[in-house]
């Protein structure tokens, strides 16, 4: 769940390459692990955490998050780098 894109000033976090630069973080990473791990199943979300939402239509962050959860079986996250 990210809502933001792949630059070269943040590349240095996201270690997937030039090729990835202009791409939403969430496909970026989606498009690695399934070329990487063929065996699992990505899915992604467009949702930026904490955001306010004032229509009672669009889902809150609650919401995105349980429908994330109901089907994860790992949760992966990369370790900070450390200089």
């Amino acid at each position: 769940m990210d809502d933001d894109v792949v630059e070269p000033g943040n590349a240095i976090r996201w270690e997937l390459g030039a090729s990835s630069w202009g791409t939403k973080k969430q496909d970026a990473l989606k498009r690695f692990i399934e070329r990487e791990y063929p065996w699992t199943s990505v899915l992604t979300v467009s949702h930026r955490i904490g955001l306010t939402i004032c229509n009672p239509h669009v889902p809150g962050d609650t919401d995105r998050l349980n429908e994330l959860l109901d089907s994860v079986d790992v949760v992966w996250t990369p370790a900070p780098r450390r200089a």
